[in-house]
């Protein structure tokens, strides 16, 4: 236990990230514990919340990297997909394990307890997070899904997991925050070349950026067809180094077919890529260059492989993983892309959209339980 301020549980039944830090039951708003600043870059975390994320970060990160570019870098949900996954978040508590505190630095370890969003009780409300199924629904609709939520929430027969995770964190003038080393991570290049034969104009952003293990980036592709008539075109993805490639996941995939452009026309494309988290030390980085080329020559492209190559839709990159492993692993759902895409569940701690903790088991729901 950390300062005489924590004598409430870290349990909340609202979203108390959309109010910034709101400081433990009984005052003490000046020393909010590192438990407590933890437990909402979680909640931030699992909700895809860049703004609650940015606010919650060091001096040190910020000045890795300024708010425009990280919100830039980041998918997050919208609409109604926006509002559940935020009422989601707002269910995580946690049960603090251990907190070590050496003047201005702290690391704690909390259990975290969060809801199961792949179960069927709340992907089937969620209309298996299909954003557009979910926009399409009825005002009624939405507000019988977010009844539905809160009263399994209420009764205690929510799907849950529990997981542990460890927080590095520094006080600051403002009061703790979390030390994500936004400036140790893996450096990603992003290119495009455009074979001769293809009349588009395509640039690619952000060229560069530092992510860390277990963190996305959001990648967008510009074309510009030069010429008056259609233009079709098929689009490879190489990754380099390539014996490294396998922990660099490409979550969403707006490029793996055919892409047509009117005479004229100027579109954008954006992908989510996915440094896995348990990428080598070793890996300082990784090159990414998108191979524009004629359609009739395109029919295969090293250095990537579709969500379909790999049993149990895997996300891209990750061929290490066998079949077999797939079958004895859960696995957690990203954002959906070109296809439902999923990632191996030991691979990413604080996974955005869903967190995925290091070590984790499913809880087998009582329907007797009391609400928590």
């Amino acid at each position: 236990m950390v300062g005489s301020c924590r004598t409430a549980p870290l349990v909340a039944s609202t979203l108390v990230l959309a109010l910034g830090l709101a400081a433990p039951s009984g005052g003490c708003a000046k020393s909010v514990a590192p438990e407590r600043v933890a437990l909402e870059y979680a909640r931030a975390v699992f909700a895809s919340d860049a703004s609650a994320i940015y606010r919650l970060v060091s001096d040190d990160d910020r000045r890795a990297r300024d708010e425009t570019t990280f919100r830039g870098q980041q998918a997050e949900p919208r609409g109604f997909a926006r509002e559940l996954v935020h009422q989601l978040a707002s269910y995580i508590t946690a049960t603090p394990v251990s907190s070590t505190i050496d003047g201005r630095r702290g690391t704690v370890k909390l259990k975290l307890t969060l809801p199961d969003a792949n179960a069927p009780a709340i992907s089937g409300l969620a209309r298996d997070w299909d954003d557009e199924a979910l926009e399409r629904l009825s005002f009624a609709d939405r507000r019988r899904i977010v009844d539905q939520l809160a009263e399994l929430h209420r009764a205690g027969t929510l799907p849950t997991i529990d997981g542990e995770e460890t927080f590095e964190l520094v006080k600051q003038e403002a009061g703790w925050r979390v030390f994500a080393n936004w400036a140790g991570g893996v450096h990603l290049h992003f290119a495009a070349t455009v074979d001769r034969s293809v009349p588009l104009e395509v640039s690619v952003a952000p060229s560069d950026v530092t992510v860390n293990p277990g963190d996305r980036v959001r990648v967008t592709v510009h074309a510009r067809n030069r010429t008056s008539h259609d233009v079709t075109t098929r689009v490879g993805h190489r990754i380099e180094p390539a014996a490294q490639s396998q922990h660099l996941a490409l979550v969403q995939c707006p490029l793996f077919v055919p892409i047509t452009l009117r005479g004229g026309e100027t579109r954008e494309f954006t992908s989510v890529y996915l440094v896995l988290a348990d990428v080598p030390r070793t890996v300082k980085g990784f090159a990414v260059t998108y191979e524009i080329r004629a359609v009739e020559t395109g029919a295969a492209f090293p250095g990537v492989r579709r969500t379909s190559d790999i049993a149990g839709h895997l996300g891209p990159q990750m061929s290490s993983i066998s079949a077999a492993s797939v079958r004895d692993r859960r696995h957690r759902p990203v954002r959906r892309g070109c296809r439902s895409v999923t990632i191996p569940f030991r691979h990413a701690t604080l996974e955005p959209f869903y967190i995925l903790p290091t070590t984790a088991k499913r809880h087998t729901v009582d329907t007797t339980r009391k609400s928590s």
